[in-house]
């Protein structure tokens, strides 16, 4: 749902007043978690690397957003309710959450018959599945990353915008139109506004680019050519070993970004 994810970047500023009113989530307590919902519905080849990535991309873009980022308890640590659509009363065994980052408890069992029982087929297959549980070092990533995200949220006051008007002067997205790159959301985040007073961020402009592709993907902006862009010195200095491959290249006005990854650049 590639346009309600830009109109919730924006901060619901199609159908909010203000950024405040909107608060932007991929997961709450109803229905399955983003990791069960992502063992549904990846492709049925997609390696646990690659899914544990839909998930930190996932999870970057209320992270990234304006208004109010609403997170799921256990999302970062890849959650699992064995793909129980509902566990309102399915006791512990299957709502708890190991903080300890040991296991995300994937394939604990099949789940209750009454809201599930339609879809059993294709959960047993998934259940049973070794090579889709998660280990210490996909935690740790996730969890890492999930942090870094934060970071690069509080390091400016640009993804946090107090009013519709701020957003909508200082706030675009590239990628638009029939000639687009699907998949590829890039959002700009301008301190450098014509008759508007700087807010203090120690960036004059941020862009970051959600690539939900399969493939690292190349983007190029004549206007690129202008700027000095490096990679957030959260990223380039944090969990993700992936994002660190995202670069600037001057010589050709482009981002290059990895496959199922969001990275984040700025300018001073």
């Amino acid at each position: 749902r590639r346009g309600e994810s830009v109109l919730g970047s924006a901060g619901g500023t199609g159908y909010a007043a203000q950024p405040r009113e909107c608060v932007n989530y991929v997961e709450a307590h109803d229905n399955e978690t983003l990791w069960d919902k992502i063992m549904l519905a990846a492709p049925a080849n997609a390696t646990l690397d690659q899914r544990v990535r839909m998930q930190m991309l996932a999870l970057s873009i209320p992270a990234l957003s304006q208004g109010l980022p609403f997170f799921h308890a256990g999302g970062e640590l890849l959650r699992t309710k064995s793909m129980d659509t509902d566990s309102y009363d399915a006791g512990d065994w299957f709502n708890r959450i190991d903080w300890s980052r040991t296991s995300n408890l994937w394939g604990m069992g099949l789940p209750g018959a009454d809201k599930n029982k339609d879809r059993w087929s294709t959960m047993r297959p998934l259940l049973a599945r070794t090579d889709l549980t998660p280990g210490r070092a996909q935690l740790d990533l996730s969890f890492g990353t999930f942090q870094d995200f934060l970071r690069v949220r509080h390091s400016t006051p640009l993804f946090r915008l107090r009013s519709a008007d701020e957003v909508q002067s200082r706030v675009r997205f590239l990628n638009t139109g029939p000639a687009q790159i699907p998949g590829l959301i890039v959002m700009t985040l301008s301190d450098a506004e014509a008759g508007r007073p700087a807010l203090g961020s120690p960036y004059a402009r941020v862009i970051v680019v959600f690539n939900a592709r399969p493939e690292a993907t190349t983007f190029t902006y004549p206007a690129f050519a202008q700027m000095k862009l490096k990679l957030h010195p959260v990223q380039a200095a944090g969990a993700d070993p992936v994002v660190k491959q995202a670069r600037f290249d001057a010589a050709k006005s482009a981002l290059e970004v990895p496959a199922l990854t969001t990275a984040v650049f700025v300018s001073e």
